[in-house]
């Protein structure tokens, strides 16, 4: 699958946490940057895992258990192509756009299968710097978006169209995938919001807060 060209920044899982409350604590919508408040409340007690990509080469450091002492820290590998120390919405990012490369997230992060119970959102910020003549599907997160059996989170945009799905799974009755239409090659920041809701079976997502889709699953 092709790399998404562009930045990622600050990637976010958090456990039983409503999406109001999520992103009104990430997001600061008047300056398109990211709010500190992600150490505090409910997101602090919640918090799976939080990626910085503030290192200057080799793993992806995941900084949870620096904000909640429960977590269990799961650190990544990435390819020699990604670009690190790149601005970013809070500090730096890294940039895959250098040689299509991607950071390979343990699959056990990706997985969504564990979430039986509640809901799980993942957060993310997003800056593409993608000729908008490129038609394929770019894929920012996700192991196997295409063709995997496994529920797992999967986050894909086409330039040419700004047209994208995040999140997107599989589950038994096939593929589930909440669409949004969006330019994420302005020059601005993007929080792109995933929820795998089991409660009320659906997922939904968000686009610098504001929902842009809701599907519902079966299991």
């Amino acid at each position: 699958n092709p790399i998404f060209d562009g930045k990622i920044d600050n990637l976010v899982f958090t456990d039983n946490v409503s999406v109001t409350t999520t992103t009104t604590s990430l997001a600061d919508k008047s300056t398109n940057s990211i709010s500190t408040n992600l150490e505090s409340g409910a997101l602090q007690s919640n918090l799976n895992h939080y990626y910085k990509f503030d290192e200057s080469s080799g793993t992806i450091t995941d900084s949870c258990s620096t904000i909640n002492t429960s977590c269990v820290d799961q650190d990544s590998t990435s390819e020699t192509s990604v670009s690190y120390g790149v601005t970013g919405v809070k500090s730096s990012a890294i940039d895959t756009s250098a040689g299509g490369s991607q950071v390979l997230f343990p699959s056990s992060l990706i997985s969504v299968n564990d979430y039986s119970t509640g809901s799980v959102s993942m957060n993310m910020w997003v800056q593409s710097t993608s000729s908008n003549s490129i038609s394929n599907n770019q894929y920012v997160f996700g192991n196997g978006c295409d063709t995997s059996a496994n529920r797992d989170f999967c986050f894909y945009w086409r330039a040419s169209t700004n047209v994208g799905a995040f999140p997107t799974f599989r589950d038994s009755s096939g593929t589930i995938s909440a669409s949004f239409t969006a330019d994420l090659n302005d020059g601005n920041w993007h929080m792109m919001t995933g929820v795998v809701d089991h409660v009320n079976k659906e997922v939904r997502g968000y686009h610098n807060g504001v929902l842009y889709d809701t599907v519902s699953f079966t299991s």
